[in-house]
């Protein structure tokens, strides 16, 4: 068992783009079964989204997806490595996103899959539309220490807008602590909804310490 660590960024790194990095995951010639593969980001350019499930096939530990050192936000918009396409997290092994900051116009990220995910520490912000900064569909998740804010729900009729939304029954731990949720505008519509953080159902959903400001309508 080894950390493989890979670089990831368009100034002659491992890997251009995230999803070419998330393509070698169950590459046998890069890794071997056991071992954690860690992907690196660095701030050369924007990245686009991906969809992060590999690692099965060859028998990973977990993967990282997070930015270099140096190369992360600090609480602010346009410091670090910017994700500006929605990142798809299905993760088949135990996964970790990290850090990294999504424009939400266009960038965020999605929890399917019931093995082991953790979402930390990344800035989601200004989405413009319905929908969600974290879109939870299964158990077994761990969101801290985000920040999201800045949307304004633009859909029509009676859309809505979440800072985080758990959109499934899980069967598993989802756990949602020390969060930051600001600013989630609903539209004119008078059915039009806008929320912190949304659940369809309490089993086994633990959510704690978090702070959620300036939501406007329900």
């Amino acid at each position: 068992m080894a950390t493989v660590t890979k670089s990831i960024g368009t100034s002659s790194r491992d890997y251009s783009t995230i999803a070419l990095w998330e393509a070698d995951l169950d590459n046998g010639a890069v890794y071997s079964a056991s071992d954690d593969a860690v992907g690196e980001c660095y701030n050369d350019s924007d990245f686009a989204g991906a969809t992060i499930n590999g690692g099965n096939i060859i028998g990973l530990s977990s993967t990282l997806l997070q930015p270099a050192s140096g190369e992360e936000h600090n609480g602010t918009a346009g410091t670090g490595v910017r994700v500006t396409g929605n990142i798809d997290f299905r993760p088949n092994v135990a996964g970790t996103i990290r850090l990294l900051e999504l424009d939400g116009n266009v960038g965020i990220i999605n929890l399917l899959n019931a093995l082991l995910g953790i979402v930390e520490r990344n800035l989601i912000h200004n989405k413009t539309g319905s929908g969600a900064g974290i879109e939870i569909r299964a158990g077994n998740k761990y969101i801290h220490n985000n920040i999201i804010y800045g949307f304004v729900n633009s859909g029509t009729g009676s859309s809505s807008a979440y800072g985080i939304h758990i959109n499934a029954i899980p069967t598993s731990a989802v756990v949602i602590r020390n969060n930051t949720i600001h600013n989630i505008t609903r539209n004119t519509s008078a059915t039009a909804s806008s929320y912190g953080i949304f659940l369809v159902d309490d089993a086994d959903v633990i959510i704690q310490n978090n702070l959620i400001t300036q939501i406007d309508g329900t």
